[in-house]
């Protein structure tokens, strides 16, 4: 997935230290289409890398189950985000 461990940490950080991380940066790398554009831009090279036959073979693994993925994401974001606001809104 495009998420990095970078962002994680600036997650987490922004959380124990009060400061405002728009949600979007938060959930960079968990949507969709950001998973889509990572799998364009690196076809070529994981192609030159790793056997036709296994590439392929893996497109087509991954591709019946984007959408469930998407559904599945999106589950998750909502409970991130509502455990974000819960957390937000705690006494100090």
């Amino acid at each position: 997935m495009g998420i990095s461990l970078q962002q994680i940490q600036q997650s987490i950080q922004a959380l124990e230290h009060g400061k405002e991380m728009e949600k979007t940066e938060m959930f960079k790398g968990f949507e969709i289409k950001e998973i889509e554009e990572h799998q364009k831009n690196y076809a070529e090279e994981v192609r030159q890398t790793y056997p036709n036959d296994l590439v392929t073979q893996s497109e087509q693994r991954t591709s019946q189950y984007t959408a469930q993925i998407g559904k599945e994401l999106e589950k998750k974001q909502m409970i991130f985000t509502s455990y974000c606001n819960s957390y937000e809104s705690r006494p100090s």
